[in-house]
């Protein structure tokens, strides 16, 4: 039996603890009922069914600005990450066949005098981007940092199982 419906939530923080202290909990909902709750993005048809999820440290509010765009064989994936000066700073992981994971950690900038607003990221995180097809597990990934800029361009190599491929008949 599946059950459906929507949480909300009065603020990003909230939402944030949220999620990271459930992922993959059992909840009793009734006495003796125990429902595995599962979080998992919703496949629409458009281009905004493509799925990104947060997942810094619990009261973190700040999320990243990417693009992705699909040259037919590889996924590209530009992200903007402030105070990364160098591609060895970041790391990359996988999650299934469609799960990007880009962590690292965001270093504290330096000014003199007092701070009056703070809203550049500090410390470590961890962003995964769901992508809307396979990608090719044993490929290496291409990491380019954008000149002049805090972007950084990721070159993943899509899986060929999503190609049509040509049957010879007998």
């Amino acid at each position: 039996m599946s059950i459906y419906g929507f949480i909300h939530f009065n603020n990003v923080q909230e939402k944030d603890n949220f999620f990271y202290s459930v992922r993959g909990a059992k909840f009793k909902i009734e006495e003796e009922k125990n429902i595995t709750v599962k979080f998992q993005p919703i496949k629409r048809k458009s281009n905004e069914s493509l799925h990104s999820e947060y997942r810094n440290k619990p009261g973190s509010t700040w999320q990243p600005y990417y693009n992705l765009y699909d040259d037919s064989s590889h996924f590209i994936i530009v992200l903007c990450l402030p105070s990364i000066t160098n591609k060895d700073e970041i790391k990359l992981f996988t999650e299934g066949e469609e799960n990007i994971i880009i962590s690292g950690e965001y270093k504290e900038l330096d000014f003199a005098g007092s701070i009056l607003k703070k809203s550049i990221p500090v410390g470590d995180f961890e962003y995964v981007i769901t992508l809307p097809s396979k990608i090719e597990l044993t490929s290496k990934v291409k990491i380019e940092k954008i000149e002049n800029s805090n972007m950084f361009k990721f070159v993943i190599k899509k899986s060929q199982e999503n190609k049509r491929i040509k049957l010879d008949v007998e």
